[in-house]
């Protein structure tokens, strides 16, 4: 079974990785070359401080996911009640709403 959400945000973790290891070889190797280009230094630093967002964002989606799949548990196990199957792993859940009478204080 494949999951859209978890599975961009696990790609998304991937791709940052990758991009961050070429643009962190990218500075040291022309740290160590002494390379006078501040250009490209200052592109690679900008990359990177990018590179690094995009792993920040796709780990709370992955997030985010687990949080719902918690959340979706819970209400299974303690209100099955209210869960409706609309279709295949395709649920909605029932709240009804609290009636609160004027006279009722507590």
């Amino acid at each position: 079974m494949s999951i859209p959400s978890i599975n961009s945000g696990l790609t998304g973790i991937h791709n940052g990785l990758d991009n961050l290891k070429h643009d962190a070889n990218e500075i040291a190797t022309a740290v160590a070359k002494g390379d006078e280009s501040t250009s490209d230094l200052a592109k690679s630093l900008v990359d990177l401080n990018t590179d690094g967002r995009q792993i920040e964002a796709s780990v709370k989606v992955v997030q985010a996911y687990r949080h719902g799949a918690v959340i979706f548990r819970i209400i299974q196990e303690q209100l099955p009640e209210r869960l409706v199957l609309l279709g295949q792993n395709v649920y909605i859940i029932i709240f009804s709403r609290l009636e609160i009478s004027p006279d009722n204080n507590s």
